[in-house]
């Protein structure tokens, strides 16, 4: 969902916790043979949306945004992703971008998804994942180029995945799994053992770092955190107590902490820690003004949105393409009033311009850049405002 300039490989991480899967919902309507994704290339680019127009409708469960695409977990346990494709990431067989929501081939049984810069994982019931498009995404040290969905080797009992940028981390009970970093910024390009996040019960992604929220609401990191500009050790173990959710942009984090208030860190070039923009690097968490019983949180490149008890959602920081809802590409660091045309939501993601919400019904609304097509409403017009997402 970051900016990246990294190499891939795979590192491992040590955690433990829990999570439940959500259920698949009976009688959904059956979907495409896996083949109809596979349009060819003249096809595709004639008729963008046309993938999901023969599709029902159906709910989602789940969202995550990608740099430049988005994907959703469907009831039935399907996933559906759209947006830009260039290096296979919205697994359809094709690398062509798609302005409304494709099936990735032969993909069922999906529980969760996590989008990375140029490529997407599922983790699939039974536990195990898989991941399609372009870089290290499978942790075996190689170089792969518009995979398929192709299974994780050596990974069982997944309890929760993420992916952001360059990095893919994936917890199940007894310790997890992270990857994506090489050279000069990990250990090595082969898994090894990290004690650096504890025992995550929650895990957050960068473009280039992972955090894992403990069990008592503090917060542990590991990574590339050359942002900081030499006040990495700050970052490895944040200030920040009582944490109830965590999310971490590209070179910022955030929590929601007892009460419902949000609580940022980091750099501030674009108003994302809440306050008028500066070029410094804050260690110390700062209380978001304006937010208030929050309940969900996303972050991107240097923006954020909290999903307000109620289901509003409230955005800040970065919005040169709209992707804060406002109706305007006007930056704000201070909160404004609820996102306009939303209603009862329960997740949001935010990729590098773009910004998506998933409502309890299980339809999903997008907004901000639309060029490849990551707002799914079959355009390329950017969106200043939430657009439903065809099909979903």
């Amino acid at each position: 969902m970051h900016r990246s300039s990294l190499l891939l490989g795979s590192v491992v991480l040590a955690a433990c916790g829990a999570s439940t899967a959500p259920a698949v919902a009976p009688g959904t309507a059956p979907l495409p043979s896996p083949d109809a994704a596979r349009t060819s290339p003249a096809a595709a680019a004639a008729s963008p949306a046309s993938a999901a127009a023969s599709t029902p409708t159906q709910g989602a469960t789940q969202i995550d945004c990608g740099d430049f695409h988005t994907c959703a977990r469907l009831v039935d346990g399907t996933a559906r992703c759209w947006g830009r494709n260039d290096h296979g990431q919205l697994g359809d067989g094709t690398t062509v971008d798609r302005h409304a929501p494709v099936s990735p081939a032969g993909l069922r049984g999906v529980v969760e998804v996590a989008a990375g810069t140029s490529f997407t994982c599922a983790r699939l019931e039974g536990g195990t994942a898989q991941c399609w498009g372009t870089g290290r995404m499978l942790g075996d040290g190689a170089a792969h180029t518009n995979l398929p969905p192709t299974p994780v080797a050596q990974l069982s009992s997944l309890v929760e995945i993420r992916a952001a940028g360059l990095v893919t981390c994936a917890r199940r009970d007894d310790g997890a799994r992270c990857w994506g970093l090489e050279g000069d910024r990990a250990r090595a390009a082969t898994r090894t053992d990290l004690a650096e996040l504890g025992k995550p019960v929650e895990l957050a992604t960068g473009s280039a770092h992972a955090c894992g929220r403990q069990a008592d609401g503090t917060v542990r990191c590991w990574g590339d955190f050359e942002w900081t500009v030499g006040a990495a050790r700050s970052f490895l173990r944040p200030e920040i107590r009582g944490a109830k959710r965590l999310v971490t942009g590209d070179d910022f984090l955030c929590a929601i902490v007892d009460g419902g208030a949000v609580r940022c860190w980091g750099r501030n070039d674009d108003g994302q820690l809440g306050k008028a923009p500066d070029e410094d690097v804050h260690a110390t968490a700062v209380e978001i003004r304006g937010v208030a019983h929050a309940e969900r949180l996303a972050a991107g490149e240097g923006q954020a949105c909290a999903v307000l008890t109620g289901g509003a959602v409230q955005c800040w920081g970065a919005n040169e393409e709209g992707e804060l809802g406002l109706g305007t590409r006007t930056t704000t660091e201070l909160p404004q009033a609820a996102v306009k045309g939303l209603s009862s939501v329960r997740d949001v993601c935010i990729g590098s311009s773009h910004a998506c919400a998933l409502t309890e019904e299980g339809s999903v609304h997008c907004w901000g850049a639309n060029a490849a097509g990551q707002v799914g409403d079959g355009t390329k017009d950017r969106a200043l405002s939430p657009r439903r997402v065809l099909g979903i």
